[in-house]
């Protein structure tokens, strides 16, 4: 139905239009970063293509994604190396193909590609996929028909292996993949239930047939009680900390747990980190997938 993302677009942004511009990363965060401090705009030259091969691509929307702020420590995180200082960031994007020395795109084309985040960039055209958007829009191959609907889908057809009538619990259920998730489930004939910051985003949940509450408003441990009186069977945890140890304590026997995101932990030092549920012997039968 809908799907919440965090997309820029940058065809809507005023400033250098015709020019080439990256996105920076300028400094390492300490806590929550600083659109100041953390990040730089600069203006950088035009490339070109100089082999076949080759095309010059406009990068349109870029995805922007929790994970990065692993990256943004000076450590390994997930599957692939820190960003450097002082050179661009990267990650999902759609495109399109401005010029081409490949037998396999021309111009016009849509692509979709995990690149450095600058608005114009020559790349290999065997690195693109060609994107279709007489089907899907352009925005969706960055959320449900890509990254996002891939991060749900997967994990709840091969881990949590609904069944209907089972209860559901999904934090950050207004957010990228949280969004996607509630839908799944949802489709599976599950009872879904899910918590947001605002009314908002309650509001916009509520729309799509999930019962969801403001977890700001209430506490946790009342609101679990009151929308799962029977336990949960499944918990798909994209917050972590207070939230997952709480939780964990009104599963189910043999329920499954899957650990897509903790996002309350990813601007603390590792020493600030919650941990006090990973030696909890109570939780011995449940499944847990991370």
């Amino acid at each position: 139905k809908r799907v919440s993302c965090r997309i820029i677009n940058l065809d809507m942004m005023a400033e250098g239009k015709g020019e080439n511009l990256a996105c920076l990363l300028k400094k390492r965060p300490v806590g929550a970063p600083s659109v100041e401090e953390t990040f730089e705009i600069q203006k950088v030259a035009k490339p070109s293509l100089s082999e076949d091969g080759q095309v010059l691509i406009r990068i349109l929307m870029i995805s922007v994604d929790p994970y990065m702020r692993g990256r943004m420590n000076d450590n390994k995180s997930y599957f692939t190396a820190p960003f450097e200082v002082g050179k661009p960031l990267s990650g999902g994007v759609a495109a399109e193909v401005v010029e081409s020395r490949s037998a396999d795109l021309k111009p016009g084309d849509k692509v979709l590609g995990f690149l450095p985040w600058l608005k114009y960039l020559v790349v290999a055209a065997n690195t693109l996929r060609k994107l279709d958007t007489s089907v899907v829009p352009l925005e969706k191959y960055l959320s449900s028909a890509g990254y996002s609907g891939l991060s749900s889908y997967l994990p709840i057809k091969y881990i949590a292996a609904p069944k209907a009538g089972e209860t559901v619990f999904v934090t950050g259920g207004a957010g990228a993949v949280g969004s996607c998730a509630c839908q799944i489930f949802f489709s599976y004939g599950c009872k879904v239930i899910s918590c947001a910051g605002s009314a908002e985003k309650v509001k916009w949940l509520q729309d799509l047939g999930i019962e969801a509450f403001n977890y700001k408003e209430c506490a946790l441990e009342d609101a679990l009680m009151k929308f799962c009186p029977k336990g949960i069977d499944i918990y798909w945890d994209n917050v972590g900390g207070e939230m997952l140890e709480t939780t964990l304590n009104h599963m189910n026997n043999f329920g499954r747990v899957v650990c897509c995101g903790m996002i309350s932990q990813y601007n603390k030092a590792p020493k600030d980190r919650w941990v006090k549920y990973v030696a909890s012997p109570s939780k011995s039968q449940l499944r847990w997938v991370s």
